[in-house]
């Protein structure tokens, strides 16, 4: 068996029982979840009552910090669920960027990040350390989704943001310093031959705010 999937089955009754999984992650990391049936469950921390993601999505990555989770699936009479759950990788800075331009605008500074990624080469990932209130909006090619987890530094409660389709002036806005993690996922369905094995460009608009 990959090291880096994990098997579970259940059998659940709506009459009799809710199977509840529990797993431990050592390090912050980047998960995916699979599932043979395509249905969606319930993910909560155990040692972090504040991580709580409900209807998790089976085709889309998820930025976990440490520690112990519960899955928990739906009431389904009769059901057996089959599904994997797949370490994408340590959370590793891999990406550096500088600002590619900067614009000011009513005393608001926007730095806008451009970054190119190749799905058979490259993390679809990008960590961005946040020092005050901002707001971000992404702009990303079509057939791609963004999901963004903010962690603030005040209590390190986890905020989860995401962008099902590119949606130009959708923001995410932060009150306070933390760390910004963004992933990004295809939608092979969607996405042109080139797009999937090439490189494309993505971007990232922060305005900081007072």
């Amino acid at each position: 068996m990959d090291q880096n999937k994990y098997h579970i089955q259940g059998f659940v009754s709506t009459y009799e029982d809710i199977d509840i999984y529990q797993f431990t992650l050592e390090t912050d990391m980047a998960i995916s979840f699979y599932t043979k049936n395509g249905n969606k469950f319930l993910l909560y921390g155990v040692d972090n009552p504040y991580m709580n993601v409900i209807n998790i999505d089976t085709l889309f990555p998820y930025f976990l910090p440490a520690g112990t989770y519960n899955l928990t699936m739906p009431a389904e009479r009769f059901y057996v669920y089959n599904f994997e759950l797949i370490k994408i990788e340590e959370l590793n800075e891999t990406e550096f960027v500088e600002f590619n331009s900067v614009e000011v605008v009513n005393d608001l500074t926007s730095y806008t990040y451009e970054m190119s990624f190749n799905y058979l080469e490259d993390t679809e990932k990008m960590t961005m350390h946040i020092d005050q209130a901002a707001s971000f909006n992404i702009e990303f090619p079509e057939g791609l989704r963004v999901s963004a987890a903010f962690t603030n530094d005040s209590d390190g409660i986890v905020h989860y943001f995401e962008y099902t389709y590119n949606e130009p002036g959708t923001n995410i806005v932060v009150s306070e310093p933390g760390v910004l993690v963004i992933t990004f996922q295809t939608l092979a369905f969607n996405m042109s031959r080139d797009l999937l094995l090439g490189d494309y460009i993505i971007k990232v608009n922060l305005t900081l705010l007072d």
